[in-house]
């Protein structure tokens, strides 16, 4: 005979808790450094948009990976901006009409983006060391010269780091900030605007404080 198992069991989100987590790692932070929430995975295995709603007001930014979350947010009454990790080539057009700002994560995402002939709120992703995605320094000269005759708005740059919460690894994650640092000067000097920028996900947002910089990326911490 066959028997059907049902559970039970159910998350419970408290939300003083949350709030509280996030006012923690606001005071361990520069005084001029922002927050962009990660609410990706579905809120880590919670909710998107009730994250989303519970926080707005006590972050700067969010941040999700694919555009359909970016667009449940938007059509949900969320106004912050919102980043989009990866988002494709031909959902560029539906972001920046929805007012998302997709990251540009290769030289083919760039002149997508420009192709678009729109304005469009862009970040540019730095490959320093992930090996994931990401633009790369000898790039550059050629995209910043590629955006410049564009009617794209670089917002910020940033890059990924390997493992910032394990101390063996420190020495890696000095020479991923030395890299990208030396990628975003070539930026700042040659874009027609200054982006901001930010490296540190929340493993590392606390332990390098050098690297919190413009902003930091919090989630499942």
């Amino acid at each position: 005979m066959n028997q059907l198992f049902s559970s039970n069991a159910q998350l419970l989100i408290s939300k003083p808790a949350l709030l509280e987590n996030i006012a923690t790692y606001r005071s361990k932070l520069n005084s001029s450094t922002k927050i962009l929430l990660m609410v990706k995975a579905n809120g880590y295995g919670t909710d998107n948009l009730l994250v989303a709603k519970e926080v707005e007001s006590k972050v700067d930014y969010f941040g999700v990976a694919f555009p359909a979350n970016g667009f449940e947010l938007r059509a949900n009454g969320i106004k912050k901006p919102i980043l989009v990790m990866a988002g494709t080539a031909q959902q560029l057009a539906k972001m920046a009409n929805q007012n998302l700002e997709p990251v540009l994560y290769s030289l083919a995402m760039v002149k997508a983006a420009i192709a678009l002939n729109q304005p469009i709120r862009v970040h540019l992703e730095i490959d320093a060391g992930m090996k994931r995605l990401g633009l790369l320094e000898h790039q550059l000269e050629n995209i910043i010269t590629l955006i410049n005759n564009s009617k794209i708005h670089v917002v910020s740059s940033f890059a990924h780091v390997v493992a910032p919460g394990n101390p063996k690894h420190d020495k890696f994650t000095h020479q991923q900030a030395a890299y990208f640092n030396s990628c975003f000067e070539k930026l700042t000097l040659g874009l027609n605007n200054t982006p901001f920028k930010h490296l540190m996900p929340t493993g590392g947002a606390v332990r390098f404080k050098q690297y919190q910089y413009d902003m930091v990326r919090l989630g499942i911490g």
